[in-house]
């Protein structure tokens, strides 16, 4: 079974909301995969709410922990933004946030405290995470899983990106370019 199969399959991974993956998800490398609860789909911008029920799917994101372990790259970069993640930056664009002026720190953008943390909120409460343990982990093999299963809010490697979340995060990159 390849690991877009498993992360599919809930026998196949370990799984949880993303309220309590701080305290189940380890430190080892993997795997990932963001799911959303359709029922909070409706604070999605348009047209992602309609892509996702075409598409008849509830996946967000395919990730990989390679060196860093499944803890620091799923919970404190995508989960909780302790650290930069295209991820969250992708999900406060489409949940409609947009990053203060100057707010670009190398070439990725950051919202400002208070955004970060809706954001983070919004999180804990409409999305959950499955999770294989295995390393070593293969960028070949996530690349891969991104190509078979077409995430919403994975731009590399995916067959089906969306080009409005493309436009999105180039206008939040412009709006952090600009001076204050």
């Amino acid at each position: 079974m390849d690991v877009s199969e498993r992360l599919m399959n809930s026998t196949s991974c370990t799984r949880c909301s993303a309220s309590e993956a701080e305290t189940k998800v380890d430190s080892s490398p993997g795997y990932y995969a963001i799911f959303l609860d359709m029922d909070r789909a409706d604070n999605l911008e348009p047209p992602f709410y309609e892509i996702l029920r075409t598409r008849g799917t509830d996946l967000l994101y395919v990730g990989i922990a390679e060196k860093t372990g499944l803890r620091k790259r799923l919970v404190d970069q995508d989960l909780h933004h302790r650290n930069p993640s295209t991820f969250f930056r992708s999900l406060g664009a489409v949940l409609g946030y947009r990053p203060p002026p100057a707010g670009l720190r190398g070439n990725n953008y950051k919202f400002s405290p208070q955004d970060t943390e809706k954001i983070v909120d919004w999180i804990k409460r409409a999305l959950r995470v499955h999770w294989v343990s295995e390393g070593p982990a293969i960028l070949a093999e996530e690349k891969s899983a991104i190509r078979v299963l077409c995430p919403l809010l994975n731009i590399k490697h995916n067959p089906k990106r969306i080009p409005e979340l493309k436009e999105l995060r180039r206008k939040c990159t412009a709006i952090a370019r600009q001076p204050t």
